[in-house]
């Protein structure tokens, strides 16, 4: 089903077509039947066999044998804490997992920043639980549970386990990257991506997304405003980036238009954090290339997702001999999925 039609693909309940759902789907942040746990010391093989049970990859006698934790980095991140399980499982059903992450949002958070810390878990819970794969529109691991406590509050806790992700051959964003090929897979997914939710807006399924920003706010000229300044007090630029600090007058006397600029139609969901760290290429996944850390989600202007990634992964001679190639392998991946108002000039001077 088209995303654009939804409007009119709903029941007068509300309810989407199967079609884009997981199953079994669960609302994030519903009752569930055992107790959402709030770091990985709770994941016991008592309260795992409760989730495997729950969604159905357990047979009525069988059971999680043993649960064997590891902490990925130090266990713990500024947005959340990370652990590699490894489970036993005695009665499985086929597609049981046996190997994935567990994702938890970070205790004892700062109250100033707890608003912001659950609608960054928040947006990544929705975009995993309430779309398959095919649904959403961007190839990622597998999400074998989405869970939230105390759904109504600012210190609400969230839980996901999700496929352990590989790739054929890694990269981030300090390597870079210079495989045209690769490249030009990533671009492609994206692209058709973009062309699923174009101009779609908030309506279902996406009620949970916001927009990026408004151009009208003081916060992004006054952020745009400190980072010329920024720029041109460091001489780490030298004089290769002369020229563009020379602009800074003429910036700051048009900057309400630039911004207006960077805002402009049209929109579509985007990922707002694409960079090589979150990027798996494996012939594993449809199209050569999976993503993961839905965090950022935004409705907003399709090319900053392009920009960003182009802009800060691809060493300068790599990006300079690569992005009009690039740029025109998205903007093919958006006609193919049945965009018409955004023709290739278009696309290239947004980028």
């Amino acid at each position: 089903t088209d995303p654009k039609e939804l409007a009119v693909a709903l029941d007068p309940s509300g309810a989407l077509v199967v079609e884009f759902r997981p199953s079994p789907f669960v609302k994030v942040g519903a009752p569930l039947p055992f107790r959402v746990p709030s770091g990985p010391e709770e994941m016991t093989p008592e309260m795992m066999t409760d989730v495997l049970r729950f969604r159905n990859y357990l047979g009525p006698r069988g059971r999680v044998a043993s649960v064997m934790l590891k902490p990925i980095g130090e266990g713990a991140g500024a947005f959340g804490e990370l652990c590699l399980v490894e489970m036993v499982l005695e009665g499985a059903l086929p597609g049981a997992p046996t190997s994935f992450v567990a994702k938890f949002s970070p205790k004892d958070v700062p109250i100033h920043l707890r608003s912001f810390t659950r609608s960054q878990f928040l947006r990544e819970a929705h975009f995993y639980n309430d779309f398959s794969i095919a649904g959403g529109g961007l190839p990622r691991p597998h999400c074998y549970l989405v869970a939230q406590s105390s759904p109504a509050s600012s210190s609400s806790r969230f839980v996901m386990l999700i496929e352990r992700a590989t790739a054929e051959v890694a990269y981030t964003r300090i390597s870079g990257c210079d495989d045209a090929g690769r490249l030009k897979l990533l671009m492609a997914a994206v692209g058709s991506f973009h062309a699923k939710w174009w101009e779609h807006g908030r309506k279902p399924p996406l009620e949970w997304v916001q927009p990026m920003g408004s151009p009208d706010s003081k916060l992004w000229r006054a952020a745009y405003g400190f980072a010329w300044k920024r720029m041109a007090s460091l001489a780490v630029w030298d004089e290769v980036y002369a020229p563009i600090v020379g602009w800074r007058a003429a910036a700051r006397r048009h900057v309400r238009a630039l911004v207006a600029a960077l805002h402009a139609p049209p929109t579509t969901l985007c990922h707002l954090d694409l960079h090589l760290d979150n990027v798996f290429f494996g012939s594993q996944y449809p199209g050569g290339v999976a993503f993961i850390d839905f965090a950022n989600m935004a409705l907003a202007p399709p090319m900053r997702d392009v920009a960003f990634f182009l802009g800060i992964n691809l060493d300068v001679p790599v990006r300079r001999a690569l992005d009009a190639d690039l740029v025109r392998v998205y903007h093919d991946a958006l006609l193919a999925g049945g965009v018409r108002d955004y023709p290739f000039e278009r696309c290239w001077r947004d980028y």
